[in-house]
């Protein structure tokens, strides 16, 4: 389950990135909030991202909605949360309480749900 660090960060990227530019308007709070988290899961970074390769979860992110911008702010936050809602998940769970600084686990924990 650590190995998924690399695809977690990408997630805390999208969380606050793309929101402004699918026409969300995201708090400034969820907006820092997502940046701690991101600058976090890089202090948390101890494996190399090709070890994670069989760890690897399909978040199913439906691409082709975003596609053409027929993207609704709706959709658009709906897809967000479930993002954070299913990397939350994935940072509550017996192993990555195991792989990683408890310190800094706490505190991204605390962070994404926030963010939610």
């Amino acid at each position: 389950m650590a190995c998924v660090l690399s695809l977690l960060m990408a997630l805390v990227l999208v969380s606050y990135g793309p929101g402004g530019s699918l026409g969300c308007d995201l708090s400034q709070n969820h907006v820092l909030v997502g940046r701690q988290n991101l600058r976090l899961l890089g202090q948390m970074r101890r494996l190399s991202p090709r070890f994670c390769l069989q760890d690897r979860k399909d978040f199913a992110f439906p691409q082709e909605m975003v596609e053409g911008g027929q993207l609704h702010e709706a959709q658009a936050i709906s897809v967000l949360h479930e993002m954070l809602q299913q990397t939350f998940n994935l940072f509550h769970t017996e192993h990555s309480s195991a792989a990683w600084d408890t310190t800094l686990l706490e505190q991204l924990r605390t962070g994404l749900h926030q963010q939610l």
